[in-house]
C-alpha cells in the first residue's frame, strides 16, 4: 500500500498524523480550509508504545535549532541512523521523508508528523511500512538533552529528515 497525493491538487502539503496502530494511519491537512482526513489501513510493523502524550506549556513549542547550543540527541546522528536504518523495510525511489516530532520537558515523545518528497522536493510517496517503522523507532529513542532552567519554552519541536535512496535510508539530518 502507498499514500498518493491527488494528481489533481499536486501542491506540498504538511500532514500531521492523528492516529497510528497496528492496523490503521490516519493522516489530516488541510486544503483552502478545508480539514481533510486520510486513513490507510495494513500494516505487519510493532506499533508504537502506547501512552498519553502532552505538552508542558500551553504554547507554541521552541524549536531545537532556536536554543543556543542546538537542542540534538545526545548520542548523535550516526546512532540514530544505524539503529533505525539497519532494520528498515525498502522502498521505491529517491528523496526525502521528515518526520517532525515534539519532546515535551519529560523527554517523552509525541506529535508525529510526516513530510515525502522526492529529490526536487515535489511531493512524493514512499512504502507506509518505512514511515511507521520511522516513527516506531524515533518514539522510542530516550536520550534527549535536558532543557535549559531557565528557558520559558519546556517543549521542543524537532524533525530528523531521511534521505532516500535506491529504496533505502542513506543519511539523516539535521
Amino acid at each position: 500500500m502507498e499514500i498518493k497525493l491527488s494528481k489533481e491538487n499536486d501542491t506540498k502539503r504538511l500532514y500531521q498524523i492523528i492516529k497510528l496502530n497496528k492496523n490503521t494511519l490516519s493522516l489530516v491537512y488541510y486544503d483552502q480550509r478545508e480539514k481533510i482526513t486520510e486513513t490507510f489501513k495494513k500494516s505487519t510493523l510493532k506499533d508504537i508504545p502506547k501512552k498519553e502524550f502532552s505538552i508542558c506549556l500551553d504554547s507554541h513549542p521552541k524549536e531545537y535549532y532556536a536554543t543556543d547550543p542546538d537542542y540534538k540527541y545526545t548520542k548523535g546522528n550516526n546512532y540514530i541512523l544505524s539503529k533505525i536504518g539497519k532494520s528498515a523495510p525498502l522502498t521505491k525511489g529517491n528523496g526525502y521523508i521528515t518526520i517532525h516530532f515534539t519532546i515535551n520537558c519529560a523527554k517523552e515523545i509525541g506529535r508525529f508528523g510526516v513530510e515525502q518528497m522526492d529529490r526536487l522536493y515535489k511531493p512524493a510517496t514512499y512504502n507506509p511500512d518505512l514511515i511507521k517503522h520511522l516513527i516506531n523507532e524515533i518514539a522510542l529513542l530516550k536520550d534527549w538533552p535536558d532543557f535549559v532552567k531557565d528557558s520559558y519554552h519546556h517543549d521542543i519541536h524537532a524533525f530528523l529528515m531521511f534521505k532516500i535512496k535506491n529504496g533505502k535510508i542513506v543519511d539523516l539530518c539535521p
